[in-house]
């Protein structure tokens, strides 16, 4: 089926493989399943309004509406929302259940907006953190700040969606390693500066695609190697030379990143996707995987479509940021299975259009709850009475167009500039009103220190940064906003012989997305065997681009 999407404008495909799908994951209402309508954004729309859901970098402080304590939040403080620290939202002294109330008919959206603003809610999501306080979305954080998406980690800076991992600064989907600065896409590497697509690499700074790859610099495509210049052997003694010759200075790093960015520009040859371990899989970064169409960024899934950051999955379409999900639609930040429409919903099954519900089963339209089943609008029901009530609002939300669609973009309790979705589907403040979504325009009074920096006017050696850098705030020279530094990643940058960061962090993260493919498929054809490929190089732009046969033959 040939469907235009109502957002863009563009069409896109809904395929036999979708209208099975959605056949399987059909609520079950009183015995019987009901249909979930095809979709009626194409899936980069409706990926966009999954992520303006989603604020991960945008901290504020506010006060706990509990407590009275000021705390950190990804809740903008003026955002008519009732927020509590999580020590105290996780607490049993307050009862979700009390703020139920009785479905009254009509849009369904309008209805649960007013729940949602009324329930509290976490100011982050922050779980068993030490000494991580300024850090979202993360589970197991040890002494890190600013770093979101993040499991089981420890002194990390800065970064995005790492695990298992350990002093790093500025990473970007990092799995199994220690010691990186300004890396993306790596996995069980060590002390590597800027580079990307790599695994199992150690000492080495401007590798890409290399793997098994030691004592390097300005390396790409190589593979079990040691002591290499530009892909060339030479002495210890010629690559300890270059490698010194950097000094920890921003003027000679800036040099080595435009000899490494001409490097990338020019190498041979491209892999046409990054696909490791799995078995019919269309998409880009994906390891261990098995029968996925359009995906991007996942690990460990299977019979899946159209999802991005995603671990241990199984038939499930249209989601993000989930760690273990089953027969899961147009969900986003969950554990569970057959869950719809929802978020943040954790250990939670047959959930419709929930928002941060945990241990919970069979509940409709439910905020904050945990371990209710039966429940909708957080008011409890008998089975029979949960039955009857979910059968006559989906039969309004048919009526009004709303069943089968996410929540809107217009309500998110984030302004778009401050989610994710600006990152990857960015756009002006004009824009974004004009359709309605929230936008704030930001203040520079955020960074309180001791004054405010040119960024120009750093040292230009790591050597020569004196201890009280730290007091300072630094003013980025694109964006203008200023930033801080803190003690721990100056003391890392000491320890890797780096030049402090010009730029700042939000900056930093929009570069390093850049850096990476669109999450897009294209066809073209594989430059050495002429064989149709999908890839997320479009075929206007000039790299060689191989499949994945003649890609292993050339760099084995």
């Amino acid at each position: 089926m040939h469907i235009l999407c109502v957002n863009c404008g563009s069409g896109f495909e809904f395929s036999d493989l979708d209208a099975a799908f959605y056949t399987k994951i059909a609520p079950i209402i009183g015995n019987r399943p009901v249909a979930v309508p095809p979709p009626t954004r194409c899936p980069d729309c409706r990926s966009q309004r999954r992520l303006a859901y989603r604020n991960e970098q945008q901290l504020y402080y506010r006060t706990c509406d509990r407590t009275g304590r000021t705390i950190i939040s990804m809740f903008d403080p003026d955002a008519p929302f009732v927020i509590y620290d999580p020590a105290a939202w996780w607490k049993d002294d307050w009862d979700p259940m009390s703020y139920g109330r009785q479905w009254t008919g009509g849009g369904f959206f309008e209805q649960f907006q007013e729940l949602l603003r009324v329930v509290p809610q976490p100011s982050v999501i922050n779980n068993n953190a030490e000494n991580a306080d300024f850090c979202n979305f993360a589970d197991g954080s040890k002494d890190s700040y600013l770093s979101t998406s993040t499991h089981n980690v420890e002194r990390t800076y800065y970064s995005w969606i790492i695990v298992n991992t350990r002093s790093v600064s500025d990473v970007l989907w990092c799995i199994d390693c220690e010691l990186l600065y300004e890396c993306i896409d790596c996995r069980n590497c060590y002390d590597l500066r800027y580079s990307q697509n790599c695994e199992s690499c150690t000492s080495g700074s401007f590798l890409i695609n290399c793997q098994g790859v030691k004592n390097s610099l300005f390396c790409c495509n190589l593979r079990n190697a040691e002591y290499h210049l530009f892909n060339k052997p030479v002495s210890k003694e010629e690559y300890e030379t270059s490698r010194r010759a950097l000094d920890g200075s921003a003027s000679r790093y800036a040099i080595a990143l435009e000899r490494f960015a001409e490097l990338k520009r020019t190498f041979p040859i491209r892999r046409a996707s990054n696909i490791r371990s799995s078995e019919n899989a269309q998409g880009d970064n994906i390891v261990q995987c098995q029968n996925i169409r359009s995906c991007f960024d996942i690990q460990e899934c299977r019979d899946c479509a159209y999802l991005q950051d995603c671990l241990h999955g199984t038939d499930c379409q249209d989601c993000s940021f989930f760690d273990g999900a089953e027969l899961c639609l147009e969900s986003s930040s969950l554990i569970g299975n057959r869950c719809l429409f929802t978020l943040y919903c954790r250990d939670s099954s047959a959930l419709l259009y929930c928002v941060n519900c945990h241990g919970c089963t069979d509940c409709f339209g439910c905020v904050a709850l945990r371990n209710k089943k039966h429940c909708v609008f957080n008011r409890q029901y008998t089975k029979e009475q949960y039955t009857e009530l979910t059968g006559r609002i989906i039969t309004q939300m048919q009526a009004n167009g709303e069943w089968g669609e996410f929540f809107p973009i217009a309500h998110s309790p984030f302004p778009y500039n401050d989610t994710i979705a600006h990152l990857y589907y960015p756009l002006t403040a004009e824009k974004a009103r004009t359709k309605g979504y929230p936008w704030k325009m930001h203040s520079d009074d955020g960074a309180k220190a001791e004054g405010t920096v040119a960024a120009d006017s750093l040292p230009d050696r790591i050597a020569d940064v004196p201890d009280d850098v730290v007091q300072r705030a630094v003013r980025c020279p694109i964006t203008g906003k200023p930033f801080r530094l803190i003690k721990q990643e100056l003391e890392l940058y000491r320890q890797m012989q780096i030049p402090l960061p010009r730029l700042h962090p939000v900056e930093r993260t929009r570069m390093r997305i850049a850096q990476r493919n669109p999450r897009k498929l294209w066809m073209r054809t594989c430059a050495n065997c002429k064989k149709e490929i999908q890839t997320t190089y479009a075929p206007e732009r000039p790299e060689v681009v191989y499949c994945e046969e003649c890609y292993l033959k050339e760099v084995y």
